[in-house]
């Protein structure tokens, strides 16, 4: 194809073109600063990252350059980095060296959730079941109105992670929260199996000493 043809399709100015094709060029070619960080301490820091989802608590941008600049610190490496910080550009290079991570908002849940195992969950509804058989009611679980099920969600008030490092395709990131004693405004929201709502109450303040509002 021509010249032009061969810019037009691949964007590449035709200025650029007609230097490289010069005698002025003459292959020059300007190698880039060393990296920071060998392939085998960045495959230690994926499966690092790797471990810290799975068991709930992902690492954000920030903790990663603080991480890395701990380990150059310990190692007296000498780094292009100011104040020896990993900056914006190492960590664009580094997402980009990795395509197998990308950023996420975490959904926060709390430790005693997280501890819930699937096995506790099937237990639970075996106990359930053989305490309905037990006690020969199985009937209550054809009338629809008599099934219910309930979630709760809180609204944090406090700051909450913006965005941590996640391998890419998965499905959800769960972070779980590390600090207690922060407030939250908690909402449960019951439904029956026939579409019935229970109506949201707002609990108010009893007096220490009393066991009812009066």
């Amino acid at each position: 194809m021509s010249r032009h043809t061969a810019c037009k399709m691949y964007g590449v100015p035709v200025s650029s073109i007609r230097y490289r094709m010069s005698g002025k060029w003459k292959n020059q070619i300007t190698r880039g600063p060393r990296s920071v960080l060998t392939d085998s301490e960045e495959k230690k820091i994926i499966q690092w990252l790797t471990n810290m989802q799975e068991r709930g608590f992902p690492v954000s941008q920030a903790i990663l350059k603080f991480k890395v600049n701990e380990f150059i610190v310990q190692d007296s490496r000498k780094t292009p980095f100011k104040d020896v910080q990993p900056g914006r550009k190492w960590f664009k290079s580094f997402m980009r060296k990795n395509p197998g991570f990308s950023l996420r908002t975490p959904e926060s849940i709390t430790t005693a959730s997280a501890c819930v195992s699937e096995g506790d969950i099937r237990g639970w509804f075996t106990m359930t079941k053989d305490w309905i058989e037990k006690n020969d009611v199985s009937e209550i679980l054809l009338d629809a109105s008599r099934v219910w099920n309930g979630d709760e969600t809180s609204f944090y008030l406090h700051p909450k992670t913006r965005e941590v490092i996640a391998r890419k395709g998965s499905r959800n990131v769960y972070e779980v929260e590390q600090s207690a004693g922060k407030q939250n405004v908690t909402v449960m929201f019951s439904f029956s199996a026939a579409g019935a709502v229970v109506t949201p109450q707002e609990d108010e303040y009893i007096p220490k000493g009393r066991m009812y509002k009066e």
